[in-house]
């Protein structure tokens, strides 16, 4: 009595100092009603076979822990009913334990009760002694009830019938508070301050963000990204890989190696090679007809014409290069942003036409006409002797 006395001048809510006096002197007076040993949870998984078992309160216990891998994917201890831990195993791996048990040495397996459930309060008395959870260990070896049957404790206080106790974790702060809080509705997960909608978990019971996915993991739509892959399109829940980049064209997303883009050609999203650009296909003189103003392809540099700034504004069609933006006109007409790879001289472009008095061709650096000059008459480096002209390709007299 003087012990329970001096317990009553400590600081308590008012209704567990009375529930602990009308206990104590209940108990005294009724050896019969004096409590008895709760059911512990064996290594198992089992329950003593004891009538008056109540069964821990469903609730989270502390944030989700990792233990591992399985099958590429994190493995994830959930403490939805009991707190949890990891008992790793040497090599790699582990299992997810209750926190009120032991681990193995080495094996990742759980070993022994050294605590009770389901948050892992210290036995009251010997080994193996639980108090339920709506009786409070008094003198460190006797379960006295303290809230009513129907009723939780939680801390120094009882958790009223559709409330639960909920350890409430804080950031920056390693301990979290018991506190009462109303039970989240059918098919909801409690998540610290709040109640994880349907299909979605708690992954930060601090802060209560919830998420369809893993941890590690990122939402894309309808689907979850694996740790290390990004979101590309949430859309379709296309996730790109490390190795992957999101590319597209228009409102069409693909995932292509890196350093490459998206293209869509012929009709279909294909991903170019290094150094190509997605352009327009322009005729041979660089200019994209009106039939072909949403035809794309996949452009290499050597024919990709650029608008100032950088933009792909065309590609030269097959056999022809680009003149790098400049338009070149030179004589004999056939001008424009695009050359014959067989006229290109130098950084210019020589004339194209039918007509072979104007038709250019490129010898040493420089266009000229096989036709006329008489340093280059009907080919290249062909000069003309002294007193004759160069007319159709022929040294004739002058």
């Amino acid at each position: 009595m003087d012990q329970l006395a001096r317990n009553l001048a400590s600081p308590m809510p008012r209704r567990r100092a009375l529930h602990l006096l009308g206990s104590a002197l209940v108990v005294a007076a009724v050896p019969a009603l004096r409590p008895s040993w709760a059911g512990a949870r064996t290594a198992g998984g089992g329950i003593e076979d004891r009538p008056d078992i109540i069964d821990p309160p469903e609730g989270p216990f502390g944030p989700p822990v990792r233990c591992g891998e399985f099958r590429g994917k994190p493995l994830i201890c959930n403490p939805t009913s009991n707190c949890v831990k990891c008992c790793p195993a040497e090599g790699g791996g582990g299992s997810c334990c209750p926190c009120y048990f032991s681990c193995r040495p080495r094996s990742g397996l759980c070993d022994k009760q050294i605590a009770c459930p389901p948050d892992g309060r210290p036995f009251c008395g010997p080994p193996g002694k639980c108090c339920l959870p709506n009786e409070s260990c008094w003198r460190g070896s006797v379960c006295l009830p303290v809230c009513k049957p129907n009723e939780q404790l939680c801390n120094d206080d009882c958790c009223p019938p559709g409330t639960e106790c909920v350890n409430l974790q804080f950031p920056g702060s390693g301990r979290g508070r018991l506190t009462c809080m109303p039970k989240c509705p059918r098919g909801r997960t409690r998540c610290g301050i709040n109640c994880c909608p349907p299909r979605q978990k708690c992954i930060d019971a601090r802060v209560g963000r919830c998420s369809p996915c893993d941890i590690g993991e990122r939402p894309c739509g309808r689907k979850c990204c694996q740790r290390g892959s990004t979101c590309c399109d949430p859309n379709v829940g296309l996730c790109c890989k490390s190795n992957e980049t999101c590319a597209g064209y228009g409102r069409t997303a693909k995932c292509c190696p890196k350093g490459t883009r998206a293209c869509e050609a012929g009709g279909r999203l294909t991903c170019c090679k290094k150094g190509e650009r997605c352009a327009q296909v322009a005729d041979g003189s660089g200019t994209v007809p009106f039939a072909n103003r949403r035809k794309y392809t996949c452009c290499p540099p050597a024919r990709t014409v650029e608008f100032s700034g950088g933009a792909v504004a065309a590609c030269c069609p097959d056999g022809y290069r680009s003149l790098g933006g400049r338009f070149i006109l030179p004589p004999g007409g056939g001008g424009g942003l695009c050359c014959r790879e067989d006229k290109v001289c130098g950084s210019t472009c020589c004339g194209t036409n039918n007509d072979p008095g104007i038709n250019q061709t490129c010898c040493n650096g420089r266009c000229v006409s096989l036709f006329f000059d008489p340093q280059n008459c009907g080919s290249c480096g062909r000069r003309c002797p002294p007193g004759n002209r160069c007319q159709s390709g022929n040294c004739v007299p002058a």
